[in-house]
């Protein structure tokens, strides 16, 4: 991730995102009267660049004025 300073009151923060999910789980949700499995098994992996804006609006707290997001698996 790389912050950028044009100003005192502008920033621009571009970065890229990498994330490996894996899990597996087994479970049963009781309710008494009826039992509900809740077994799940997950394997994703999500690749992204972003781009994120902040500039000073008012004092002293910035503001983002704009974030766009590109994840790769739609590439």
């Amino acid at each position: 991730m790389n912050a950028l300073r044009f100003d005192a009151g502008y920033q621009l923060i571009l970065g890229a995102n990498y994330r490996d999910e894996r899990g597996d789980s087994t479970g049963v949700l009781d309710f008494g009267v009826i039992a509900l499995p809740t077994d799940f098994s997950l394997d994703r992996s999500t690749a992204s660049l972003f781009l994120d804006g902040h500039a000073l609006v008012g004092f002293p707290a910035p503001a983002r004025v704009a974030r766009l997001s590109f994840p790769l698996s739609y590439w």
